[in-house]
């Protein structure tokens, strides 16, 4: 019960933070923070300009973007200290996964590089939203996510795993929760992504499963 009213309480209190035009800061584990899929098509240096107009201090970069300008570690992290952004996690990988995905170790190792490179403790990781899926396909997933938790930790960077309501193989808290405990990876975690949270099949009592202590 105190995990879903601290929840509810935590979500309503940076709502009205952020209507009031007041910056939302970071307590304890939670660090409030804009995606920037919400302005995917901007530049971007746009985008750090305008996060950082509206009063927020934490950004989740989406390395795609910095990457399709051919912007180097270096540069990201000058315009970032020039907006006062910290950037407390970077997304996304979604293709890690299923069984049909191929190898992505190498891909993923520039991800993880690139979180060390700018500080960012951690990363996340997604079930992507596939076809008809069969009942060991979770034991395959469990396995892919060790491995890729294990690499992660190479770097010193944490796996923060967000479930999407229409992913067929992983979309509720129930079932990430499952992966992460079969796992037994330390720097491994949920993100807990409102929207995927109340849109499908995840309720409050959920909460409730979550391990006391963790991300």
């Amino acid at each position: 019960m105190h995990r879903r009213h601290s929840l509810a309480q935590t979500v309503t209190a940076w709502a009205l933070a952020l209507a009031d035009g007041a910056a939302a800061e970071s307590s304890g584990n939670f660090s409030p923070c804009l995606n920037e899929s919400t302005t995917l098509n901007a530049p971007f240096e746009n985008d750090c300009g305008a996060y950082s107009a509206a009063g927020l201090k934490h950004i989740e970069l989406w390395f795609a973007k910095p990457r399709n300008q051919s912007w180097e570690p270096s540069r990201v992290a000058s315009l970032l200290r020039q907006h006062g952004l910290t950037p407390v996690s970077a997304c996304a990988s979604g293709d890690s996964l299923g069984r049909q995905q191929g190898d992505i170790e190498s891909h993923l190792q520039q991800e993880f590089e690139m979180c060390q490179a700018l500080d960012i403790p951690r990363y996340i990781v997604f079930s992507s939203i596939g076809d008809k899926i069969e009942q060991d396909d979770y034991k395959v997933a469990t396995g892919r996510f060790v491995k890729l938790a294990e690499l992660a930790a190479r770097y010193h960077v944490g796996i923060a795993f967000e479930f999407i309501a229409r992913s067929a193989l992983i979309g509720s808290l129930v079932t990430s929760l499952r992966v992460l405990r079969e796992a037994r990876q330390p720097n491994t975690g949920i993100c807990l992504d409102t929207f995927h949270f109340f849109v499908a099949v995840s309720k409050f009592e959920d909460l409730d499963q979550h391990p006391s202590g963790r991300d």
